[in-house]
Formats: C-alpha cells, structure tokens, sequence
C-alpha cells in the first residue's frame, strides 16, 4: 500500500480570509470611534443582533439573546407605534426598505437617549424582506 499526498496551493484563499479579516477589524474601529450602536434584524426567523453599544443603550446584558420586542419595550410610549410603524413599513414587500426613525430610549437607571436609526432592508427573489 503506498500513501499519497496531495498539497493545493490556498495561498489566495488565505490572503482573501485575512484580507476580510483586516475589513472588519477596522470597520468595527471606526464604528467604536464614532459611538455607533448597530443592528441587524432577520424577519424570517425574527432574530435581532446588535453591537456592544446597541445592547448598552437598550439595557441589554452581553449574554442575553436579543428581542425585537424587547427593545420595543424601551423605546417612548410616545414614540413607540411610530417605529413599529417605520419597521413594518421597512420589511414590506414592495417597499423601497428604507428605515430612517427618531425616538426616545427609556431604560430604568440611565438617561433618556434620543437617537436616531437608519437601515435598509434587503429583499429576496420574491420580493420578501429577509
């Protein structure tokens, strides 16, 4: 019985990994150096991610799974339908996807927070937000 040995050459694999690697490090520096909370919302499996300063300014623990209805929660009674509204608006199918909302966050114990979210829904082959 012999061995074989075969060896393939994955250098630009490598350089390509490292390259996006290098991306996102600088990416995720820029967003800290500018206090940019972010968040990425999957309206099919309803599962929300968000940064560091996302979870801090909802009030979030870094453990804890994310909710959109959670986070609804904490933002302004007066505010509140309006960014459903925006949301709902955002996901529809034939929409344009735009999200681009003020409100107030009322978490207990910090200040109020005023912020303002911006986002753009991607859309598949049907035509569904996913």
């Amino acid at each position: 019985y012999g061995i074989m040995d075969m060896a393939v050459d994955v250098t630009q694999e490598v350089l390509a990994k490292r390259a996006l690697q290098e991306s996102e490090d600088q990416l995720r520096k820029a967003l800290d150096a500018t206090e940019l909370a972010t968040w990425d919302y999957y309206p099919v499996t309803r599962v929300l991610l968000g940064n560091e300063r996302l979870r801090l300014w909802f009030g979030f623990s870094e453990t804890a799974q994310l909710d959109l209805s959670e986070a609804i929660k904490k933002i302004s009674e007066k505010d509140r339908e309006r960014v459903i509204q925006s949301i709902a608006k955002a996901v529809e199918k034939g929409s344009n996807g735009r999200y681009d909302v003020s409100y107030t966050i009322e978490v207990p114990g910090q200040k109020e927070r005023v912020v303002r979210a911006k986002g753009l829904a991607r859309f598949n082959e049907n035509g569904e937000a996913y």
